[in-house]
């Protein structure tokens, strides 16, 4: 089953968008904020990381340069797609997400 990170700080948005990825057959792990979504993405084996840009505590920039770091230093050849989402893009992302395939389990 393919697996997706879910690194989002808005209750409503990470609701939606967590149903919605489960219903079309992904498993989803849910992170609410960006040092929460480092641990997550450096501990669980996942295929892609959807990751908020404006995150609490550590925001997504942040957050994905130091997921490059690691995934670097460690040479993970299958590291996860990442997606970088700001607000405005989230309507957009919805629409790219909606026209994959379904996942292959």
């Amino acid at each position: 089953m393919v697996k997706i990170l879910l690194v989002e700080d808005n209750e409503m948005k990470r609701d939606m968008l967590s149903r919605w990825l489960k219903r079309k057959g992904y498993e989803v792990f849910i992170a609410v904020d960006g040092q929460e979504g480092v641990n997550m993405a450096t501990s669980e084996s996942t295929s892609v990381i959807l990751l908020d840009m404006s995150l609490p505590i550590m925001d997504g920039w942040e957050a994905a340069q130091l997921l490059e770091r690691v995934r670097l230093s460690e040479d993970l050849s299958e590291a996860p797609q990442l997606y970088k989402v700001f607000k405005k893009e989230f309507k957009r992302l919805l629409e790219h997400l909606n026209s994959l395939p379904p996942p292959s389990a």
